[in-house]
């Protein structure tokens, strides 16, 4: 499988993933999973199957990326539409079978303003209760989660990829926050981030702690490892006034 993640704060969204393939549970090297979209000041991550059609994942999503505009994905909800398609008609059974997961986040234009979008572009619908997730579907959607949960104070940092590296994750950062929490409260002179860098270093410290633990497990690959392939977009200089929006008050990272 693999881990990818995205963190959206005030500072900027940070999408994140591991580098390692594996194939039949086995190591098949590194791979690029982070992906940039610099027209639509946006970026993408994948998980799950590394092909599509038969062409490894990097090579198809730069060529879908690549593709002149006159689709007329102008804005992100567009550009996810046009690839829940292109995903739907061009991945074989083979590929759909091992699941395929998408994060596209970046700026939408608001008339003369921009607010972050998340958009979850999957097969996958749905986790058991042990964790695992459903069976892959035939169908593919495009759903946009950031508003979708902000009013409830909430999906600020989505995450997709293997069970055990979900929890892994996902139990670092509660465990993470506690711990910055009480130091920033000390009165030792730390302080939560206040920069784009600063965000991405914590980011990158949660991935990079997963890909440590899964170097010392006994499972076959590992899933996850390899390099932590990181891409950063800050809010555009004309970005919507944060106290417009629900959900733009930024909370304590990570």
């Amino acid at each position: 499988m693999t881990l990818i993640l995205t963190h959206i704060t005030r500072y900027g969204i940070v999408h994140a993933s591991d580098s390692n393939l594996t194939a039949n549970g086995k190591s098949a090297g590194e791979g690029k999973k982070v992906f940039h979209i610099p027209r639509l000041n946006a970026g993408l991550s994948v998980a799950g199957s590394y092909a599509v059609g038969g062409t490894p994942m990097n090579e198809w999503m730069q060529s879908f990326i690549d593709q002149p505009e006159p689709r007329g994905e102008t804005q992100l909800g567009g550009f996810a539409e046009s690839l829940r398609g292109a995903l739907q008609k061009q991945m074989r059974p083979e590929e759909r079978k091992q699941g395929c997961f998408v994060h596209l986040a970046g700026y939408a234009a608001d008339g003369q303003q921009y607010h972050p979008e998340f958009w979850y572009i999957s097969n996958i619908h749905g986790i058991e209760k042990n964790g695992k997730y459903s069976v892959p579907d035939a169908d593919f959607k495009a759903d946009e989660e950031f508003w979708r949960y902000a009013e409830r104070r909430a999906g600020w940092l989505f995450f997709n990829g293997s069970r055990e590296g979900r929890f892994a994750i996902n139990t670092l950062g509660k465990s993470l926050n506690d711990y910055m929490s009480w130091v920033w409260s000390a009165g030792l002179g730390f302080r939560p981030p206040q920069s784009l860098k600063e965000v991405e270093g914590l980011v990158k410290l949660q991935m990079n702690m997963v890909t440590l633990l899964f170097g010392m497990s006994s499972f076959p690959g590992p899933p996850i490892g390899g390099e932590t392939r990181i891409y950063s977009i800050p809010p555009p200089s004309v970005a919507a006034n944060q106290s417009d929006r629900p959900g733009m008050e930024a909370r304590k990272c990570p």
